[in-house]
């Protein structure tokens, strides 16, 4: 009776901690849209997750203010290389690659539109 109760309270906290998390990301997600500033910016660094997944790193300046990001890396990203970052205008810190940023399957979901009209966009310039 005692062990079902202790995994009882543990499950709820697993469970409640993952509502935290996921609550967390939607907002900076939802801040990042909301805010958004696009700049173009060089790769600085290539690299890979302990995972094994390749990334990217890149640094962009607001105000004077050093940030750094990563992103995912595809198979043609070299150091040097320009792209496309998105940077939240309240908090630089909240920042990623412009396909990262709308790689989410909860972007595809609810902001398909918008995706396609701004990469028209940057495309034109």
């Amino acid at each position: 009776m005692k062990v079902n109760r202790i995994y009882t309270i543990i499950t709820c906290v697993l469970i409640l901690l993952f509502v935290i998390i996921m609550g967390i990301q939607l907002y900076k997600n939802k801040s990042l849209k909301e805010n958004a500033v696009y700049l173009k910016t060089v790769i600085s660094d290539l690299g890979v997750t302990g995972k094994g997944s390749p990334y990217i790193r890149y640094r962009f300046d607001v105000n004077g203010i050093s940030y750094k990001g990563s992103g995912r890396r595809y198979s043609n990203d070299a150091i040097g290389d320009s792209i496309w970052i998105v940077y939240d205008k309240t908090n630089p810190s909240n920042n990623s690659t412009y396909f990262g940023m709308h790689s989410s399957l909860f972007y595809d979901i609810f902001f398909k539109k918008e995706y396609v009209d701004k990469l028209k966009e940057i495309r034109k310039k």
